[in-house]
Order: C-alpha cells, then sequence, then structure tokens
C-alpha cells in the first residue's frame, strides 16, 4: 500500500508540470507569431515597397549616419549639376545660329558646381540648388511650346553683356518663330495669361 500510494503522489506532479510546459511553449509561440505579423505589417505598409513604385532615394547599407546622409546629398548635387551642364551645353550649340532672334525666358537659376562651392558675387548661389533647377527645366519640356518652338536650358554667360554671376546661372528660354518681343509676349499671354509659372519676358539673343 505504501508503494502504491508513493506512486499516486509522483504521477499529479508530474501531469502538473507538463501541463505547465505545454501552456509557456503555447504562450511563447503565440508571442512570436504576433511579433512576426506586426514585423511583416509594417514592411509591407512602408512607401516604395509596392512593385512598379519608382524610388528615387539612393540605396541605403546599414543605419544612415550624418556623414552618409551628406555624401549622398553631394552625389546628387553633383549628378544634377553635370547634367545642368550638358543640357546648357546643348542649348548653346542650338541657339548659336540665332544672333539678335527672339526668345521668351521662363526664368532662371543660380547655381555653383557642387566640387567647389565657391561664394558667387551676389551670394545667391548654392550647390543643393541643382536638382531644383534640373527639375523645373524638365518640367519645362514636358509642356508643348507649339510648333516650331522648342524648350532650351543656357547658361547666361553665352549670350549678351556679362551680369553678375552668369557663369553660375541657368536660364530657361522658347526658341524659335519669334519676330518681336510683341510675338514672345503674346506668346506668353497665351500660355500663362497673368500668371506665369515664375516669369515670361522677351529676350534678343546675342551670343558672345
Amino acid at each position: 500500500m505504501a508503494r502504491r500510494h508513493w506512486w499516486r503522489r509522483i504521477i499529479p506532479g508530474l501531469s502538473t508540470s507538463v501541463r505547465l510546459v505545454a501552456i509557456g511553449v503555447a504562450v511563447l509561440v503565440v508571442a512570436v507569431m504576433t511579433v512576426v505579423n506586426v514585423m511583416t505589417s509594417k514592411n509591407t505598409n512602408q512607401p516604395g515597397s509596392r512593385a512598379g513604385t519608382w524610388n528615387t532615394a539612393l540605396p541605403s547599407t546599414g543605419v544612415p549616419t550624418a556623414a552618409s546622409s551628406s555624401s549622398n546629398a553631394v552625389s546628387t548635387d553633383s549628378r544634377a549639376y553635370s547634367e545642368l551642364v550638358r543640357l546648357s551645353d546643348q542649348g548653346w550649340t542650338a541657339t548659336q545660329p540665332l544672333t539678335n532672334q527672339w526668345v521668351a525666358e521662363l526664368g532662371s537659376s543660380v547655381v555653383v558646381p557642387p566640387s567647389q562651392p565657391t561664394p558667387t558675387p551676389s551670394g545667391s548661389a548654392s550647390p543643393s540648388g541643382a536638382p531644383a533647377a534640373l527639375t523645373r527645366f524638365e518640367s519645362a519640356q514636358k509642356n508643348d511650346p507649339g510648333a516650331g518652338r522648342e524648350v532650351r536650358l543656357l547658361r547666361r554667360s553665352t549670350y549678351n553683356p556679362p551680369v553678375v554671376d552668369d557663369r553660375f546661372t541657368f536660364v530657361i528660354i522658347v526658341s524659335g518663330t519669334f519676330s518681336t518681343a510683341d510675338d514672345v509676349r503674346n506668346w506668353c499671354s497665351d500660355q500663362f495669361g497673368s500668371a506665369p509659372p515664375d516669369r515670361c519676358d522677351p529676350l534678343q539673343l546675342h551670343p558672345r
């Protein structure tokens, strides 16, 4: 009887331990699955995670630092500035035959090279302005200026008398089929009414 009573005491104790272990394992599994679901949901809802979304941000590795952010910004400015120079060189080549011709000036941006951000005489230039200047020109190019007209980019130092900061100034123009300053004004009025995007003025080109 003593031995039988001893087994009855051990078995219930073992059953309780097993139940506690099983409960603990179940709780742990539920907790892990909950955390996984939450993390998956966050990753799915982040911008740019959907297929087909164009992402203009530079790729990053690891946790971004102040140094890496600064390096990315300089890289972006340099690429944009190089593209501004390329487009303005193309514009200069195309407008050389337009001596004394009238064009519409749609605005300008003063930008210094990111690799050598030397202060300009007017103090109005910045290397960080290159991406904005490039976007502005590309937006203007998407509009239809009309038959026989083209949207171009020029550097101010390539035409007319020198002005302050002209070697850092990129100008958006619309060229072609303008005979007089009034032709330009009429075109500006037809395109923008009384609210041009920045300015829309007659400009007579005299390449240097």
